[in-house]
């Protein structure tokens, strides 16, 4: 995404899946064919999480949608988040997205 978003998660929830669409600079959407992509959390100006994350099987070429299922323990901490979604294209370049500022995630705090 050229632009960035905000996405909002309670501690310890293991879903919905985080769901970006890749745009460039131009707000065009990425082609993804054969690329790999990781899901990068920092906090504080140091990394937190980095995952595999998967290209939408149906939207690879034409919206750029990418996805990350949360696992068991990536959202075990409160607080306020850094996004990004790196991809590594076949020929061996990588682009980061937003090309443009940063995801935001909140983590809240859950009652239990």
């Amino acid at each position: 995404m050229a632009e960035s978003s905000t996405a909002t998660r309670k501690r310890n929830d293991t879903g919905p899946d985080f769901v970006g669409i890749c745009r460039d600079a131009d707000q065009n959407t990425v082609d993804l064919s054969g690329s790999t992509i990781k899901f990068i959390l920092y906090r504080g100006g140091s990394l937190y999480l980095s995952g595999s994350a998967t290209p939408d099987p149906d939207q690879v070429t034409n919206e750029g949608q990418v996805s990350y299922a949360i696992q068991a323990g990536d959202l075990s901490e409160a607080g306020e988040f850094l996004q990004e979604w790196e991809v590594t294209f076949s020929g061996g370049t990588v682009e980061t997205f937003p090309t443009r500022g940063y995801n935001t995630v909140i983590v809240e705090a859950d009652l239990g």
